[in-house]
């Protein structure tokens, strides 16, 4: 008999799916060569260990699914997982913030901007802008000191 059929036979035996008959003729042969009893014996040796690792395992009783814990696992990895999101937001936040401060604009011109406005006519169409365009850029200026001079002496422009 070849070692792999001795093997396979020994195998079947020790998980009792060898029939009666061929269960005897496999004792005979054992019993009759010494080395294929010494090599029966390891694997019949592997088989238990194998069964007592595998067997007790399958045997335990199995805990009923605990939900409650699995939710608060759930939440605890979803409230770590938003903390570095968090903190990349507020950096965003926080960045934003100084370059804004930093880009600032002056306030000098803004300043300056409501002071040329003051010195402007007060009112859209008035005369006395009217006058200053008809005459050009030679007269205007002129023409806008007179009025300017009727209008601190009361006098009336004709703007109404």
């Amino acid at each position: 008999m070849n070692p792999e059929m001795l093997e396979s036979l020994v195998i079947d035996r020790a998980l009792d799916s060898v029939p009666p008959a061929v269960a005897e003729l496999l004792d005979e042969y054992l019993a009759a060569n010494p080395e294929a009893a010494r090599r029966a014996d390891e694997v019949t040796a592997t088989l238990r260990l194998a069964r007592a690792a595998v067997v007790p395992s399958l045997a335990r009783p199995s805990r009923p699914l605990d939900r409650g814990r699995i939710g608060r696992a759930v939440q605890a990895r979803r409230l770590a997982s938003l903390a570095p999101e968090l903190v990349r937001l507020a950096a965003c936040v926080a960045l934003g913030l100084a370059l804004g401060w930093w880009a600032k604009p002056a306030k000098a011109p803004i300043l300056e901007a409501a002071a040329s406005r003051s010195e402007q006519p007060s009112q859209f169409w008035s005369l006395s802008s009217w006058e200053a365009d008809q005459a050009g850029p030679h007269h205007s200026a002129l023409l806008r000191r007179a009025h300017s001079r009727a209008a601190a002496d009361g006098e009336p422009d004709g703007n109404q």
